[in-house]
């Protein structure tokens, strides 16, 4: 994949101002990257509004915007004009087969932007130990900072005005490995205290290791 890079930052609060950025000529004016679709990739923005990146383009990707997620939902066309209020997108479509995808960095700050108002918290684990927050593939030292800096979860009140926490986690390991493996049980067990005392209910491990087979 040839990415032609705007070595520049792109904060998740400006997904959602009014109307895309655009220029005086229509092209789309903020930090990105643009990529080739092909054609498994043209149909899945057609019939899922989502994109998957290859292994090769998700590398590419992430050397200069380490936050993207390997999968994008939400594609809007370059000739949207109308108000994108509220409206959740991941990237823009120039062409057919041209999509923009948008610069960002990885932070505390911005991991900490998709944690805000979060009930429901899953973490995935995969078979290096690398963990991931809702599809962005996290540096462990980053997630570790951003769950430390995040606000406690969420809590209800009751009929008796008693605050009951309401927020839950979930740690998922893969399929075919033992929630226990050494490749990752620390860095676990070091989440789970950090989400414990935020006064998350933490469930054991979300996937249990099955027998692989050939």
């Amino acid at each position: 994949m040839k990415a032609i890079v705007t070595v520049l930052a792109l904060l998740p609060a400006l997904l959602n101002a009014e109307g895309l950025p655009k220029d005086e000529n229509g092209n789309l004016d903020c930090p990105h990257l643009t990529m080739t679709l092909n054609e498994s990739q043209i149909e899945e923005v057609e019939t899922l509004d989502s994109v998957t990146l290859t292994k090769e383009q998700w590398r590419t990707v992430r050397q200069t915007s380490p936050n993207t997620p390997k999968r994008l939902e939400g594609i809007l066309p370059i000739t949207h004009n109308d108000c994108t209020c509220g409206q959740s997108y991941s990237a823009v479509l120039l062409s057919k087969k041209k999509l923009a995808l948008f610069i960002e960095e990885q932070t505390p700050e911005i991991l900490g932007y998709y944690l805000r108002n979060q009930k429901n918290l899953t973490l995935r684990v995969d078979h290096r130990g690398q963990f991931y927050l809702g599809g962005i593939l996290t540096r462990f030292s980053n997630l570790v900072s951003a769950l430390e800096q995040s606000q406690s979860a969420p809590t209800r009140d009751t009929n008796d005005n008693q605050w009951v926490q309401i927020g839950h986690a979930s740690i998922e390991t893969p399929l075919f490995m033992s929630p226990n493996s050494s490749v990752y049980s620390e860095r676990i067990s070091q989440i789970m205290e950090i989400l414990e005392a935020k006064g998350w209910t933490v469930y054991g491990m979300a996937v249990y290791a099955l027998k692989e087979t050939e």
